[in-house]
């Protein structure tokens, strides 16, 4: 993975395409050059044009530009909102959804709980670590679909949503969301999981004699940027007790997160 600052690297990266493409001639494997795109991404793009050469027919095509393209089962656009994640998600999710509800005549609470949680919820979970939603109306799109879940429920139907979530043992979407990235970093600061960072983590050392704490980057016009991973997990995993973070294992760290938000509710 690369950025592209200059014409030389486009350049080089046109050169990369040509190295598929002979490479591809050699081993007498044929490129779907239907399935091949490019997406410019960035205010400061040149969006400059690439072609890849069929190796059977020698023809050089130009490869199709796409505002719109799934990468492992994310949706990416140029701009880097997950608008379009988000309602792929929460039509996947009520489609289970509707399909639960002509399938069972029961509405009892327990059944429905694990159903929603088996069938539904996952749809609305998937991978959310990096597309985590940040606009009001894209985290109550992915809400509604629990708030109807909940409903499905006969006897808690005329509660509140919060009072349902509470019959349930449920808690928020919101809330998972924000439980999941403590767990990632957890992860991440006790070298479980690794990721190369294009802009590493900012740390610094604490006051008062306090443990080293994570800063935010400052990020200008960038909302993509200013809610990425790194920036949102700040004030939240700053806030944790030192025994928390000193956990042991994860099932330890998840045990005392559950105890620090219980104490504070």
């Amino acid at each position: 993975m690369a950025s592209l600052n200059s014409f030389e690297d486009t350049v080089r990266l046109q050169q990369d395409l040509d190295r598929v493409s002979n490479w591809c001639e050699e081993w007498k494997m044929e490129l779907n050059i239907n399935k091949c795109h490019v997406m410019h991404i960035g205010r400061k793009n040149n969006c400059s044009e690439y072609s890849i050469r069929n190796e059977q027919t020698g023809i050089v095509s130009d490869i199709t530009e796409t505002s719109r393209e799934r990468d492992l089962g994310i949706i990416i656009t140029p701009d880097l909102k997950w608008h379009d994640q988000v309602c792929s998600a929460a039509v996947k999710a009520s489609r289970m959804l509707g399909v639960l509800k002509n399938t069972f005549v029961s509405r009892d609470a327990n059944l429905w709980k694990r159903l929603y949680t088996t069938y539904v919820r996952p749809h609305l979970e998937y991978a959310v670590a990096s597309w985590n939603p940040y606009l009001k109306k894209d985290i109550e799109t992915l809400e509604r679909v629990q708030h109807r879940s909940t409903k499905a429920v006969n006897k808690i139907g005329n509660l509140s949503y919060e009072n349902r979530c509470m019959v349930l043992k449920l808690t928020t979407l919101s809330e998972r969301r924000q439980r999941g990235d403590m767990i990632q970093q957890y992860k991440f600061a006790s070298g479980i999981d690794k990721v190369k960072w294009a802009s590493q983590p900012i740390i610094v050392d604490g006051r008062m004699g306090r443990r080293p704490q994570l800063r935010r980057e400052i990020v200008k016009n960038c909302a993509q940027r200013h809610n990425f991973f790194t920036n949102r997990i700040v004030n939240d995993w700053n806030k944790l007790a030192d025994d928390t973070i000193n956990a042991q294992t994860t099932n330890g760290f998840k045990s005392r997160f559950d105890g620090e938000i219980v104490a504070t509710s």
